[in-house]
Formats: structure tokens, C-alpha cells, sequence
């Protein structure tokens, strides 16, 4: 979930944009010129989350909801992959799959499909997918 940061349609420079990151307390996105708000606050997670649950509850089971994944697999990963200092960009599918996409020390990316197994993520943490997918609706 994403907020617009102004309701003018200011167009910024990915230098202004990371000028304006690099001061902020809170995190951004970048895209088409427009700087974005970026959910994180433990409070809009908690939110979210029961957001989340209460519409998951009432979909009907041939109910699927709309994707945001070509986004993520084209302008959004090459926007992002051109943050120096972001070492991983991790996408994870709604079905037993995660890719990974990992900055290598000469700077170009690694890339990983991962189907099964354990992950193990540049910030250390792991994720077990026999335990992620387990049990969720279809």
C-alpha cells in the first residue's frame, strides 16, 4: 500500500527523490517522478493485517483478486534495482514460489527461483516454504 506524499503532481528527479529518502524518517517509493508514502508503522501493519482477514473471510471461494505482479517483475524491480545501497529485491508468488533477485559485489544481480525448501535472505532471515503456503485458501 502506497500513499501519494502530495496531492500536486510535482515531477521529482530520482536525485531529488533520493536526496529527500536520505532525510526522511519514513520510507518511500519512487515512480513516474512521484514520491510515495510507504506503509511501515506497527499500527497501519496491525491494521492492515485485520483488513486484510476481514475481506479474506468474506471473499467467495472462486473470488481471485487482481495482481500487481507485472508491475513488480518490470518498471518496479529496474526502479528499484537502481538504489545503490539495496543488496536483495525479493518477490514472493501467491503459490509455492519465491524469486530473488541479490546485488552482487560487481553490482549486477544474481537471480534465484526458489519452488521449495528453506530460503535464507540477505538480511538473514529464513522462510520455510512448506510452512508459508501451508494451509491457505485456494
Amino acid at each position: 500500500m502506497t500513499a501519494s506524499l502530495t496531492h500536486s503532481r510535482h515531477r521529482y528527479t530520482y536525485d531529488q527523490y533520493l536526496a529527500f529518502e536520505r532525510d526522511s524518517e519514513m520510507k518511500h517509493e519512487f515512480a513516474d517522478g512521484e514520491i510515495y508514502a510507504m506503509a511501515g508503522s506497527l499500527r497501519h501493519s496491525a491494521l492492515a493485517s485485520r483488513i486484510s482477514a476481514a475481506l479474506e473471510s468474506a471473499r467467495p471461494s472462486d473470488c481471485i483478486a487482481p495482481s500487481t505482479e507485472e508491475a513488480d517483475r518490470g518498471s518496479k524491480l529496474e526502479d528499484y534495482q537502481r538504489i545503490h545501497s539495496l543488496q536483495e529485491y525479493v518477490l514472493v508468488s501467491q503459490y509455492p514460489r519465491i524469486e530473488i533477485y541479490r546485488r552482487l559485489s560487481s553490482g549486477s544481480w544474481k537471480y534465484r527461483d526458489v519452488r521449495e525448501g528453506v530460503v535464507t535472505l540477505a538480511s538473514g532471515a529464513t522462510l520455510d516454504l512448506s510452512i508459508l503456503y501451508a494451509g491457505l485458501p485456494h
